[in-house]
């Protein structure tokens, strides 16, 4: 594969035109790959593979007073009786002007592959090759569903239909399997209920859904990745969890939020990885909210503290690249957490909690506060931007960003890597 050139933009690049599918050929070999515990792309396809570390930014730039694009992209807009109200608007990934204002920026940070949590668009796929990026297309599995009684057949159906929908787009990387599903087991009820038995059918559905995708594409299939919050269940054979179970997934996506390191000797992530999964490792989430808290009980007290968050974030990258494959690690890069801030996590209630951009910190089953390894031992979920909002009091279709300080630091660690 040739090598891939860095590009470099002083302004925001507006992309024009119909949109067109560029397909590989059909015959094609795979353009990524996995090799042992690594990850080998030959986008050129001249036969000659060579090992890719993913430089990830997580991208759904949901608008400002409005919920991400998996729960259908809908805009807060007042209250009625009590009750919040809301126009629902074309999907996020479909919207030209909000992709030819982010996708140079991402580009310009030397980043080379986004990542989504809900289903992508032609457009998308279109405008990130026109980038020079590629894209972890992801598909968003119910976390309120009950794995062992539920409609599986209709999830792998959904699945089925997207990857024959997108397969042949070069800028496809990967496909991001659910997300954290397994701190969801068993929220669908309140009567009693078999976490592993949620977990054993919910990791049969995911090995099933990889290989219907390997089956689809044929010989020259993209890559399945499973996303699990931290280690979660990987390596764990009662869980259904283990490497012989989910034979067909290729690549662990690990969402690991540790602070400043992801840990030390026997007790840091790529060596507890490495002790329960012999399959190649990406830390699909990572990252570090901006908002300092001064007090928890009143998280609105505080300040943004761009310093910190940068010197959080290239921290952890410095530890995800140590631990590289080449360097005898398990990892093949990152993805951070998040390109933008958004409104709607507050302490869980986004519906209506979107119309505002909240400082309150999550609070997980229990009253047990997420900390994260943040700076201020809170996570404020709302805050975790590469750029911020310029203009949180309108309701325009399109927001303007500035990049914060932990863009132009992840910026330069891109560059050198």
């Amino acid at each position: 594969m040739k090598n891939a050139h860095v590009i470099f933009l002083t302004g925001v690049l507006f992309v024009t035109g119909s949109l067109s599918v560029v397909s590989m050929d059909a015959t094609a070999d795979q353009a990524v790959k996995t090799e042992g515990r690594r990850i080998v792309v030959d986008f050129d396809q001249d036969g000659e593979y060579e090992p890719f570390f993913v430089k990830g930014v997580g991208y759904s730039p949901d608008p400002v007073r409005t919920f991400p694009s998996q729960y259908g992209n809908c805009r807060y807009t007042g209250e009625k009786e009590g009750e919040p109200q809301f126009t629902c608007q074309r999907n996020v990934y479909d919207n030209s002007a909000i992709l030819d204002r982010d996708l140079p920026l991402i580009r310009a940070m030397n980043a080379n592959v986004i990542r989504t949590w809900g289903d992508v668009t032609a457009r998308l796929l279109m405008k990130a090759n026109e980038n020079d990026l590629k894209v972890i297309a992801g598909f968003w599995v119910q976390h309120n569903f009950d794995y062992v009684n539920g409609d599986v057949a209709k999830v792998k159906e959904d699945f089925v239909n997207y990857v024959s929908k997108f397969k042949k787009y070069p800028a496809l990387f990967a496909w991001g399997l659910s997300n954290e599903n397994a701190l969801g087991f068993c929220s669908f009820t309140s009567e009693a209920c078999d976490r592993d038995e949620q977990a054993r059918a919910f990791h049969k559905l995911i090995n099933e859904m990889a290989q219907a995708a390997h089956d689809i594409e044929g010989a020259d299939f993209h890559p399945v990745i499973v996303v699990h919050a931290d280690l979660g269940a990987v390596g764990r054979s009662n869980a259904g969890a283990d490497d012989d179970a989910l034979s067909a997934v290729d690549i662990h996506g690990i969402n690991a939020y540790r602070g400043m390191t992801f840990g030390k000797g026997v007790n840091s992530l790529f060596q507890q990885y490495m002790a329960r999964s012999k399959k190649p490792m990406l830390i699909t989430e990572f990252g570090t909210d901006v908002w300092y808290t001064m007090d928890p009980e009143n998280p609105s007290r505080g300040a943004e503290r761009p310093d910190l968050q940068a010197a959080f974030v290239s921290s952890a990258w410095d530890d995800i690249v140590k631990n590289d494959v080449s360097a005898g690690g398990p990892n093949n890069g990152g993805v951070v957490f998040h390109y933008t801030d958004v409104w709607w996590q507050d302490k869980g209630a986004w519906k209506r909690s979107c119309s505002t951009h909240d400082y309150g910190y999550q609070v997980l089953e229990g009253g047990q506060v997420w900390a994260g390894g943040q700076p201020d031992g809170f996570s404020n979920p709302e805050w975790y931007g590469l750029v911020a909002f310029q203009t949180d009091n309108d309701l325009r279709e399109v927001d303007t960003v500035q990049p914060r300080m932990v863009y132009y630091a992840l910026q330069n660690k891109f560059l050198k890597q």
